[in-house]
């Protein structure tokens, strides 16, 4: 069963993942307008899955909580700045309140581990992983700029939250 996968984009390829709209994602970054491009989300074909362009000040890991989905898995991919991401096995986490069909999310607490994440490198989340993003690195605050692309999951749900 697949779990967090971390690499950088000219990797990518080596996995296979059950979700829907990889390729369109992969195509999406390719776009010659990327830079152009305002924040928002923006639709990916017709496969259900979405790109949603961030920009934003990294914050210190207390200011932002656990989560995990059920229905999509999480392709984040830093395109300038880096972050500290958080990932952790979910049957390891405790609900914060209920799961949200509307957000396909769970908020959640628990402890876990961090990592950090430079332009160019990506961080695949399943649902079957607990994470927490755009946290800032030792040395601050930094400006990022992202697009997290949510993949509708086709594979299987080991800890449901």
């Amino acid at each position: 069963m697949p779990g967090m996968i971390v690499d950088t984009l000219d990797h990518i390829h080596f996995y296979r993942v059950p979700v829907e709209g990889l390729e369109e994602a992969l195509a999406w970054l390719e776009k010659p307008d990327l830079l152009k491009l305002g924040p928002g989300r923006y639709p990916l074909d017709d496969t259900g899955a979405m790109a949603i362009l961030a920009e934003g000040l990294t914050v210190p890991e207390e200011e932002e909580q656990w989560e995990a989905h059920r229905r999509f898995a999480d392709l984040q991919v830093v395109l300038s700045g880096e972050e500290v991401m958080g990932f952790a096995p979910l049957g390891g986490m405790i609900p914060k309140g209920e799961y949200s069909e509307e957000d396909d999310c769970v908020l959640l607490e628990g402890s876990g581990n961090f990592m950090l994440v430079q332009a160019g490198g990506f961080v695949f989340f399943t649902p079957n992983d607990a994470h927490k993003a755009m946290l800032a690195a030792p040395l601050g605050p930094e400006k990022v700029r992202k697009v997290v692309f949510k993949l509708p999951w086709k594979g299987s749900l080991k800890t449901k939250v």
